[in-house]
């Protein structure tokens, strides 16, 4: 593994890696391409895996586009592997969204901002969008399952002509690419910057303590801001705003089952989380984001829009999601 290609794509994904309003547990991904080759983040790793030089899978840039040319409209909801991995050190997986990364320029980075977020889950989001990004060229992609779909929309725009270097998908985040590491970056900070300054956010929740390893952890509803009266349950269980949320918390979280992967103690005023250390640090940052856009939707009198139950269903489906799953 080169390890130019190992630096190229640390450049984008350090900055990201303790960042729960960026990225929650092992969502999002980033790739950087070499030749015909791509390096991308490997399925149920976090950006801080990526840091410490693990969780990468080479795939075959060339093998993945030729795929997406001969299939994007033949309605498959994903892509066989087999066709496309060059390497999986130790069996490991490539994100599920390898394919748009391969479509896309030398450097990607896509993750799940709760600042972005806030808008590309509510109502307004198109006309917000155009308000803010007056200036710049940009792509608002409609709710599209992830993985094999949304990656053929995505073909589809950019053979299409289509030269933004930014994509807005609703109900799910952010994506970003370029020729450069510093472009990249530059792009993303920017966007983060004028949505946090037109909508005037703040990072309202901080994490007092690291996961240390801990079968068990009370994480108290005042951590978490204005209280329990502020969260309620349905918030986790059915009103999902971006994928990652449903595939996390289906059913793991409860008020009335105390042995519960996440259980909501209504009379203590706490939640207690069980599970492995990696299942507690990406439940408590996807806390923190469903906390986070909800109520700054709220204050800002945003309509919040939610992913059906019937894609949810589908996507549950998904053996790249069962897989992603086993692995918390």
């Amino acid at each position: 593994m080169s390890q130019e290609v190992i630096h190229d794509i640390q450049l984008i994904t350090a900055p990201f890696a303790n960042t729960w309003e960026h990225v929650q547990g092992p969502g999002g991904n980033t790739s950087v391409k070499e030749q015909d080759m791509m390096l991308i983040k490997a399925s149920g790793f976090t950006f801080k895996d990526v840091g410490n030089s693990t969780g990468l899978v080479w795939t075959d840039n060339h093998q993945v586009i030729k795929n997406l040319s001969t299939s994007c409209d033949d309605g498959s909801l994903e892509c066989p592997l087999a066709r496309v991995i060059k390497s999986i050190p130790e069996g490991l997986r490539p994100s599920m969204e390898f394919e748009f990364h391969a479509a896309l320029g030398k450097y990607v980075l896509h993750t799940h901002s709760v600042y972005v977020n806030v808008i590309t889950c509510c109502i307004e989001c198109p006309s917000l969008l155009n308000t803010i990004f007056s200036d710049i060229s940009y792509v608002l992609v409609p709710y599209i399952m992830p993985g094999h779909p949304l990656a053929s929309y995505i073909y589809r725009t950019v053979s299409s002509g289509e030269k933004a270097q930014l994509y807005f998908l609703k109900n799910h985040g952010i994506i970003v690419h370029a020729e450069t590491a510093e472009e990249v970056l530059y792009i993303y900070d920017l966007v983060q910057q004028r949505i946090i300054d037109f909508l005037k956010l703040s990072i309202v929740i901080e994490s007092d303590s690291e996961i240390t390893g801990l079968e068990r952890k009370e994480l108290f509803f005042e951590k978490i801001s204005n209280g329990i009266d502020q969260m309620e349950i349905e918030d986790v269980n059915d009103r999902i705003l971006v994928p990652d949320q449903s595939i996390f918390f289906r059913n793991k979280v409860s008020a009335t089952d105390s042995s519960a992967n996440v259980y909501f103690d209504l009379e203590n005023k706490k939640i207690l989380i069980k599970g492995s250390p990696k299942f507690i640090e990406a439940a408590e940052s996807m806390l923190k984001m469903i906390y986070y856009i909800l109520s700054n939707q709220r204050y800002l009198g945003l309509k919040s829009e939610f992913i059906s139950k019937k894609e949810l269903d589908v996507l549950h489906g998904l053996s790249s999601e069962k897989y992603r799953a086993s692995i918390l």
